[in-house]
């Protein structure tokens, strides 16, 4: 599922479902087909002049977060900047930032050495300071 190409600033999609759900944000159902470079693609709305009619009044439906997750449906300068005029509700209430409780009790840490320390440690231990014993 994909965005193919805008026509007269109108997205034009690889699936029904999407450009259903892009026509659904003008309150229109249906979809209708262009062909684009050898491809059929899918627009939302019986008619391409249905939609053009749509487009002037706005959006009347905003679509979901998850909705939007689902595609590219935001494509028009217009539709970005309606949606980011209701950026904040779309993103759900906020928390009231509360600074939590520092703990009392010491956090206890644990120092690894690192490969570098562990091969030097491992180096100074096969080290002798006396010659090794030869067995006959």
């Amino acid at each position: 599922m994909a965005l193919i190409t805008l026509i007269d600033n109108i997205p034009l999609y690889s699936s029904i479902e999407e450009a259903e759900i892009w026509g659904s944000q003008y309150g229109l159902e249906g979809y209708h087909t262009h062909n684009y470079v050898a491809t059929t693609g899918y627009m939302g709305g019986q008619s391409h002049s249905e939609i053009m009619e749509a487009m002037q009044g706005g959006i009347v439906n905003f679509l979901t977060p998850s909705q939007l997750a689902q595609g590219n449906f935001v494509v028009t300068p217009a539709e970005v900047s309606a949606y980011n005029s209701i950026l904040p509700q779309l993103q759900g209430p906020t928390v009231n930032p509360v600074i939590p409780q520092l703990a009392t009790t010491p956090i206890q840490q644990t120092i690894t050495p690192t490969s570098t320390q562990r091969f030097e440690q491992d180096q100074r231990q096969q080290v002798s300071r006396t010659t090794p014993r030869v067995r006959y």
